[in-house]
Formats: C-alpha cells, structure tokens, sequence
C-alpha cells in the first residue's frame, strides 16, 4: 500500500470494529439463547459465563473459556472438555464441526461431529473463522507492504488449500459459501465497507458489494442468503451478490446475533428479527 496514513487509519478502524463485535457479542446474552434453543425450541441446560464464547455444534452446546473447550449435551451433562488457552476466547460451528479460536491470537482448536480433535498454529493475530465438515478458513492480519490481510483455506485434514490476500482493503470478517466453492469476506475500505465473493479453488473475485456505510459482521442464512450488519444498516444478498434486502437502522444497534435462517438485532429494549431473504418478521 502506497499510502501509509491510509493504512493507519485502516488498521485503527479494524481494531476498533474487531472490539467493538466482541465487546457486544459478550454483552449479547439475550441472544445466545436463540442459538442454543434447537428447531423444537428448547431451553439450554447451561448458560456461558463472561468472557466465555457460546455455540450450538450439532445437537451439542460448546463453551469455551480462556483455558478450556467444554461440550455438552441436550441435558446439560459434560461429554467433552479440552484444555484451550484463548485471552479472548471465540468459536465457529456448523452441525458436524467446530473452530475455537483466539481472537487476536493464533491458536485453533478443530473438532468433528465424532469428537476428534486437531490444532492448528496459524502464525499470526486472528481475527475471525468459518469452519464446516471438510474445511476451515482463517482471517489473519498478516500484513505486506501492499496487503493488509489475509484469508487461509485448509483441508478436512487441516493442510493448506489456499492463501487469500486482500490488497488494500482490509479483512474484519467472512464466512464459507454453503456449497464450498467460495467464501465471502467483509473488508473495510477508505470509504465504507466491500463484501467480496473468493473462489475457494484459486482466490478468484467472482462479485463484490460495496456500501457506503462501515459493515462488520455477517452470516449465511438459511443456506440461501449472506447478511451483513453494520452501525448504520444491515443489507441481505442472495448467493449470487443480487440484493435482498437493506435494512436501515433507525437507533443505535446495541447487540446482534445470528441463527440458521435468520438476523436479530437489538436497538435499546428493541428485538428486530430479519428472515434469510431480509423481511422483518418480527418488531417489539
């Protein structure tokens, strides 16, 4: 990157979205529950302590704190614990795999639907992570002269697949496409937000949405749907980058949080809940 104010003031916007998302996610205790409670809306048996990073992982319930990964079951009791040092403790999972990561660290911890486990040393400071059966991306902020992050794809057996770089926009967030060909990723830019769609098999652009407003987080919904949210808006595209839906923001969004098909996002006393093709379904 040519400019370096530019990069400065990039790198600042990072950590400073970076911790504001863990610092609401943390606080998102109301929600935690809407992805814990399964499709017959069950109640969970446990619930995270502060600090502790929270995720449904199957018809299993993870917590991970700053020194352990503990699964456990519908019921409540303890099936898994694993030792995991996280100073800011964070997990990925789908129905048959699991990530617990450190945000900020490089330390990765995968397990499988079986329980089987494998760590992984990433080599620098993470920022966030998608994992599914047969793969695991990893946002870093590995820095060159002329890129300010990176996305690295491994195997089912945690080999490395590819290396992603994102030239001067810089990575905060991303996600992998439900039928993994691709991944998307979220990146700051001088003006707004880009959230990019990257071939899995060669790093290949194959669209971009860019906005305006800063955008920080998102989520594939309902296998159908990308959903980013942001201070000032949430937007909600289909698979192919077409827009859905953009959702202004008429207070300040103090939590949010994602299930399987659908967007909460809280304003105040306020839970707004968004399907996977972005309508509202519910205001109070």
């Amino acid at each position: 990157m040519r400019d370096p104010a530019l990069k400065k003031r990039l790198r600042l916007r990072r950590a400073a979205f970076c911790a504001c998302a863990f610092t609401l996610a943390a606080l998102a205790v109301w929600a935690f529950s809407l992805r814990w409670r399964g499709g017959d809306g069950q109640e969970p048996k446990i619930s995270p302590a502060p600090g502790e990073a929270a995720a449904r992982f199957g018809n299993t319930f993870a917590l991970c704190s700053s020194t352990k990964l503990r699964i456990f079951g519908e019921s409540g009791e303890l099936l898994t614990e694993l030792d995991f040092a996280a100073e800011k403790p964070a997990l990925a999972a789908t129905a048959g795999a699991l990530a617990a990561w450190d945000m900020g660290g490089g330390s990765v911890l995968v397990l499988d639907a079986e329980g089987n486990s494998r760590r992984l040393e990433a080599g620098a400071p993470l920022f966030d992570a998608a994992v599914n059966e047969n793969a695991l991306a990893l946002l870093s902020g590995a820095e060159t002269e002329d890129c300010l992050g990176c996305v690295t794809l491994y195997g089912a057996e945690l080999e490395k697949t590819l290396a992603w770089y994102a030239g001067t926009a810089m990575p905060v967030a991303l996600e992998l496409a439900p039928d993994g060909e691709s991944f998307f990723v979220l990146c700051l830019a001088e003006e707004g937000a880009q959230l990019r769609c990257i071939a899995a098999a060669d790093g290949a652009e194959l669209w971009r949405y860019e906005s305006p407003a800063p955008l920080f987080d998102l989520a594939v919904l309902g296998g159908e749907a990308v959903c980013a949210v942001g201070t000032e808006k949430t937007v909600v595209l289909d698979l192919s980058g077409a827009e859905l839906q953009t959702w202004e923001h008429a207070s300040e969004l103090s939590a949010w949080e994602f299930s399987d098909n659908a967007a909460v996002l809280r304003f105040g006393e306020t839970r707004v809940v968004l399907d996977a093709g972005g309508a509202e379904v519910y205001n109070e």
